[in-house]
């Protein structure tokens, strides 16, 4: 009777380590997807630049701006990437236009706490759109 009990234990430990590790992944993975997606926005603002070169100073937007409003491409282009942006946990974006190196800067920050990350996760996408 006492060899069934130990074994008992000895299984449940098992399991509920297993169960641990199944809950730790499931965090990292989650956590991983969030960096793929502000990847993919990041990637998108660079791409709705590169379609509409002759405005592509014009996309400049801080964290702390308003959501655009307009009727021009760079305008409409801005507030859906904004939208986009928004999908993320806590989700803020900010385009950064160098005239002088001709280079963007885009960042996106999402709350990647829940994941097991920081409150404050950034990605930053920089790339040339003029190719001077």
């Amino acid at each position: 009777m006492i060899e069934v009990l130990v074994a008992m234990a000895v299984m449940a430990l098992g399991i509920l380590a297993v169960a641990g590790a199944q809950a730790n992944g499931l965090r990292a993975s989650h956590g991983a997807h969030y960096r793929a997606q502000a990847s993919f926005i990041a990637q998108d603002m660079i791409e709705r630049m590169r379609g509409n070169p002759g405005q592509a100073r014009n996309y400049a937007i801080d964290f702390g701006d308003a959501v655009p409003t307009g009727t021009t491409i760079a305008h409409r282009d801005r507030a859906q990437w904004r939208e986009l942006v928004a999908l993320l946990p806590a989700g803020a974006g900010a385009v950064e236009v160098d005239e002088l190196s001709d280079l963007v800067r885009v960042t996106v920050r999402w709350d990647n706490s829940r994941s097991g990350g920081a409150e404050d996760e950034a990605f930053t996408l920089t790339s040339r759109i003029w190719g001077n």
